[in-house]
């Protein structure tokens, strides 16, 4: 009896370990919206948010919006990327990065341009990917970003 207990417990403790993965056309998502804005401080690289992904094969993608108070008509420079570590690289293999003129608006939302990053995780392990953001003004100033990430599975 002990013998066929120990060979249950050792079949429980391996199914625990190898979880079933997520299946094909799981959505996976954390948003930050405006009222959740975060604050960033000038040329600082800082993590928005991120997800965690099983194995399999995802399509990633992802927004960032910069929230700026008493612009005054200048330049600025933005980045925000999908990054697979908490760095932003700004090489354009991972990440979307923009100038953008202000408009002179009091608050000003400047959102950056979309892009997918398919993201490949072997068996039995996960994967956090991260969404990153960057500014740097004209004139000294701080900024609050938002936005989203979401992640599909398309492949085993």
């Amino acid at each position: 009896m002990k013998m066929k207990t120990a060979a249950v417990m050792a079949s429980l403790m391996v199914a625990i370990a190898v979880q079933a993965a997520s299946p094909i056309g799981t959505v996976v998502e954390s948003i930050v919206n405006v009222l959740q804005r975060r604050h960033i401080a000038p040329d600082t690289v800082q993590t928005l948010t991120f997800v965690d992904l099983d194995n399999g094969v995802w399509s990633v993608s992802g927004v960032v919006t910069y929230f700026f108070q008493g612009v005054e008509g200048e330049i600025m420079f933005l980045a925000g990327g999908i990054e697979l570590s908490p760095t932003l690289t700004l090489d354009g293999t991972t990440t979307i990065d923009s100038t953008v003129i202000a408009l002179g608006r009091a608050d000003t939302s400047v959102p950056l341009p979309s892009r997918a990053l398919v993201v490949r995780v072997p068996p039995n392990q996960t994967k956090r990917v991260y969404l990153m953001g960057w500014f740097l003004p004209g004139t000294p100033r701080t900024s609050d970003f938002y936005g989203f990430l979401s992640a599909h599975k398309i492949d085993e």
